[in-house]
């Protein structure tokens, strides 16, 4: 794995976007003050890629997000090989206070590879060929972490190294191993089981079944061989017995049939009913001529309708003229009344007239009492014009009081004539309209009688009429009674033919159901002649179908003998070789036998099969025994304490001889690097008499040295070492104090570093001592202010 640029935002102490470009990078120093986010940057790309820091619980992604900020945003871009790949992680806060992976995706080239936290991890894990833990102890190496290899416990550093080389593969093997043991035993008994069920495939048992089967094939030939006779028997059985059915259901409807009762009096009805409608017929002819007379008659006397008009103004004419004169006599006297009220009307209008004088000159003589009579206080005098503060006090003037009282009765006088006028002129011109009115009654009634003006003749003529009307009406009545009399005459010859067709059809039908045995004609002109005709052929022909049905039945009786017979010898046969019914039924027989057969063959066929299964379970077992045994032996050769152990010692020793060159090389020669049997390390003092010591007591700069070392060398050799070889070292970021190493001690770690980043290995430095990174072609400058942290690239 190569670094290619960093991008991060919200990101621990990086609050704002940042953005780390390691193109041309190949030996970088990360620098800056202690607590300014160097550490930082390499754990964003530890978070990218897994998910997780080196610092964290694995679980917890909040700690990463920076205070104040909703989220961390991180993306990386790198290359493995040739081929370049961008992981992106964004972490959220929850509500709850906590946070969660919001996104994240793993895509090359556009194609995304991944698209949640966990598939970024595992796909990022087969890329480079380590898992997280793998990762932070050979590409980066924490703070703190450089001692942990080398003063580990031998069991520590045991489970470190299998961890680290992928060795636990081993344990996983052995445990396969001793599963496909286990299975291949369990499967054997399984096996053997089934071959216990199969003991009987044998060739005899083959052979015998073959032979039942070949017997039951005769079997079934000969019972089809067999099979067209017995259908043929059976056939002819049924439809003989058909036929003596047939001819004794003959002879009994032949026996049946019976003269019916009223045979001989249907002619008779027949021959009444046409009389009855010929008699009925003849008198409706008569009635029919009568009416018809009696019809011109009335039409000969013409119209009936003037005659009965002039009678009825005969009767109204003498009431209308009373009418006429009474009228005459009310309007005289009414005229006479209405003259006396005008006279009455002009008397009194008269009078009114007159006390009205006699007021106006009573008014002229009395001016001044009449003025102050219209004074009104508050109002202007009409004389004066003066404002009328008080009216007068009058006394009453008793003769004008008297005429203004005689006036009023004066006018209601005249205006009761008035009244009575009006009243006696409206009864005059009532009357007058009365009259008139009955002097035009008198005239229509006059112009009514028209040229009947005798009332004599007109009541002879209404008198003929009359009788002629009568006449007719009889005759009438005697037509409804003659057509009703037909009826009755047509409906009982109708009955008395509908018997005679109902006769001829129960004939009919009696005949159809012996048509078969050929019947004698039929004369249809005597209904009782053609009975007595058929009854007695019917009882010849009887006797004869009696003589054929015994007959059929001899011959049918043989044949049925013939049947048992055939199917006795067929039942023997199959009783022979073990197949047998009780009823004797041949089709239930073939039945027996076609299912014999088939199970017959069925078990042939299953023996053959499992005598096959037999020889395949047999080869199977000697291969499951021969692999059982391999994978007890396999299991017993990776037992912890023999290959494994082996591996892990050549890995160490291998490891000890790297580091020991490279701890030989940075102590200026002082010290080299061997492992003790017990699995601990030890250090060589070539300075001290090549004193052994172990490498707990090294001081703290001597640890870091021989920590360096051992670090370098397992960077250098952990793709041979690795089970998987799959492992990708391409970089190294060593974040570590150098502060703790003297200046010519610095000078042999850098120039370590130097030669270890030459080697085409990526190689970064987490530091704060100016001298290590002034030492380094790229720096990446690391300054943190109030507003959070931000990053330089300076390149000499």
């Amino acid at each position: 794995m190569r670094p290619l640029r960093l991008e991060l935002a919200g990101f621990t102490s990086f609050r704002d976007a940042t953005v780390v470009d390691f193109d041309g990078a190949e030996l970088f120093a990360l620098t800056g003050p202690t607590g300014a986010g160097k550490s930082s940057l390499v754990d964003a790309m530890c978070f990218a890629l897994y998910g997780s820091i080196p610092r964290l619980d694995r679980r917890a992604v909040a700690p990463i997000i920076s205070l104040g900020r909703l989220e961390a945003r991180i993306r990386f871009d790198f290359a493995v090989s040739d081929t370049t790949y961008t992981a992106l992680r964004i972490v959220a806060r929850t509500k709850a206070g906590g946070a969660t992976t919001k996104e994240a995706r793993l895509e090359q080239a556009g194609v995304p590879l991944a698209g949640t936290a966990d598939e970024v991890t595992t796909v990022v894990s087969a890329l480079l060929g380590l898992d997280f833990e793998q990762f932070t102890r050979c590409v980066v190496l924490p703070q703190g972490e450089f001692a942990r290899f080398l003063h580990a416990a031998p069991k520590d550093r045991r489970q470190l190294l299998i961890a680290l080389l992928g060795h636990e593969v081993y344990a996983v093997v052995q445990g396969l191993a001793d599963g496909r043991a286990k299975r291949a035993k369990d499967l054997r008994a399984v096996h053997d089981v089934e071959l216990a069920r199969l003991a009987d495939a044998t060739p005899e048992a083959i052979a015998a079944a073959d032979a039942a089967l070949a017997a039951l094939d005769e079997l079934t030939t000969a019972i089809d061989a067999s099979q067209p006779r017995l259908d043929e028997l059976l056939t002819q059985g049924r439809e003989e017995a058909g036929t003596t059915k047939q001819a004794r259901g003959a002879a009994d409807a032949l026996a049946a049939l019976v003269i019916p009762d009223g045979v001989d009096t249907i002619a008779e009805r027949q021959r009444a009913g046409r009389a009855g409608v010929a008699d009925a017929e003849n008198v409706l002819e008569a009635a029919i001529a009568a009416d018809d007379a009696a019809d011109d008659a009335v039409r000969r006397l013409g119209d009936r309708q003037p005659l009965d008009d002039a009678d009825a103004a005969h009767r109204a004419l003498p009431e209308a003229r009373a009418l006429v004169d009474w009228l005459l006599d009310e309007t005289a006297t009414a005229e006479r009344g209405a003259r006396r009220a005008a006279e009455t009307a002009e008397g009194g209008a008269a009078a009114v007239d007159a006390a009205r004088r006699s007021i106006e000159e009573l008014q002229r003589a009395h001016a001044a009492h009449t003025l102050a009579e219209a004074l009104r206080t508050g109002e202007h005098c009409p004389v004066c014009e003066q404002l009328v503060t008080t009216v007068p006090t009058l006394q009453p003037l008793g003769p004008l009081e008297q005429a203004r009282t005689h006036l009023a009765q004066t006018e209601a006088t005249a205006q009761a004539a008035e009244v009575d006028k009006a009243r006696a002129d409206q009864a005059v011109a009532r009357l007058q309209g009365q009259l008139a009115g009955a002097h035009r009654r008198v005239a229509e009634l006059t112009k009514a009688m028209g040229e009947h003006v005798d009332g004599v003749a007109l009541g002879a003529s209404l008198a003929a009429f009359d009788s002629a009307a009568s006449a007719l009406a009889a005759a009438r009545q005697a037509a409804k009674q003659a057509t009703a009399r037909l009826k009755e005459a047509t409906t009982a010859e109708q009955a008395a033919m509908r018997a005679a067709t109902q006769a001829w059809a129960a004939f009919d039908a009696a005949r159809d159901t012996v048509t078969a045995g050929g019947p004698p004609p039929t004369d249809r002109s005597d209904l009782a002649f053609a009975w007595r005709e058929l009854v007695a052929w019917a009882g010849v022909s009887a006797q004869t179908q009696r003589a054929r049905a015994e007959t059929i039945e001899a011959h049918v009786e043989g044949l049925r003998a013939e049947y048992r017979e055939m199917v006795e010898t067929l039942v023997a046969h199959g009783r022979g070789v073990g197949v047998g019914v009780g009823s004797g039924d041949p089709q239930r027989l073939r039945i027996e036998a076609a299912g014999a057969h088939a199970a017959a063959a069925q078990r042939l066929e299953r023996l053959r099969l499992d005598a096959t299964r037999r020889g395949e379970l047999a080869e199977i077992v000697e291969s499951l025994v021969t692999g059982e045994r391999t994978a007890r032996a396999l299991h017993g050769h990776l037992r912890s304490d023999q290959f494994p152990q082996w591996l892990l010692d050549e890995a160490v020793a291998g490891l000890t001889a790297a580091a020991t060159g490279r701890l030989h090389e940075l102590s200026g020669g002082q010290f080299s690097l061997t492992a003790e049997p017990s699995g601990d390390f030890s250090v060589v003092d070539h300075r001290n008499a090549d004193e052994r010591r172990s490498a707990r007591t090294l001081s703290g700069g001597e640890t870091f040295l021989a920590s360096l070392a051992l670090a370098l060398a397992l960077a250098d050799q952990i793709a041979s070492l690795s089970s998987r070889g799959s492992a990708t070292l391409e970089s190294l970021f060593l974040d570590e104090g150098f502060g703790t190493l003297d200046a010519e001690t610095l000078d042999t770690v850098a120039a370590a570093i130097e030669e270890l980043g030459a080697r085409g290995r990526v190689v970064g430095l987490v530091t704060h001592v100016a001298e290590l990174a002034q030492r380094v072609p790229v720096r990446f400058e690391v300054t943190r202010s109030s507003t959070g942290a931000t990053v330089t690239k300076v390149v000499t």
